[in-house]
């Protein structure tokens, strides 16, 4: 993408609000991706337990999801300059 398309984007959120959001919601791509890799990475482990194992960790997974993108949006600075894209 261009500088231009990047800038006509954010100038489109010109709430500093929304703007957080908008990062948070970028950020959690990546972020829901990982927490998904680490799930599928350890569930032969939680396999071999009990069937509440494994619904609890398949909870905790998708709680951490849930949490993530309002995490990010409490860290993001409300201050940050989207100016340099």
């Amino acid at each position: 993408m261009s500088n231009e398309v990047i800038s006509s984007l954010w100038s489109t959120f010109g709430d500093p609000l929304a703007q957080r959001w908008a990062l948070a919601l970028v950020h959690f791509l990546w972020q829901g991706l990982a927490v998904a890799a680490v799930y599928l990475a350890l569930l032969p482990l939680v396999n071999r337990r009990s069937a509440v194992a494994q619904y609890a960790w398949g909870m905790v997974c998708l709680m951490v999801m849930a949490v993530l993108p309002i995490a990010t949006f409490a860290l993001i600075s409300p201050l940050l300059s989207f100016s340099s894209f």
